[in-house]
C-alpha cells in the first residue's frame, strides 16, 4: 500500500513538472515530465491531456489528440 501512495507522489511531481515546463512552452521536457507521470500512474487522466497539449504546442497534431484522450483512436 505505501508504494502506491509514493508511486502517485511521484507522479505528481512528474506532472507538476510537465506543467511547468509546459507554461514556459518548453514542450519536450513537458512530454518527458507528463510521460514520467504516467509511467508511475497510467490512470493520471490531467497528465494525459497535458501531454496533449504539449504536443499541440510542438505543432505535433498527430500526436496530440491520440496522447490527450488514448480512447479516442
Amino acid at each position: 500500500m505505501a508504494l502506491t501512495g509514493c508511486k502517485g507522489a511521484d507522479a505528481e511531481k512528474h506532472y507538476k513538472s510537465g506543467e511547468e515546463h509546459r507554461e514556459q512552452e518548453d514542450y519536450d521536457l513537458a512530454v518527458a515530465g507528463y510521460t514520467g507521470a504516467l509511467r508511475l500512474k497510467p490512470d493520471l487522466a490531467k497528465a494525459c491531456v497535458g501531454r496533449g497539449l504539449a504536443y499541440f504546442g510542438k505543432e505535433d497534431y498527430d500526436r496530440a489528440i491520440p496522447r490527450a484522450f488514448p480512447g479516442i483512436r
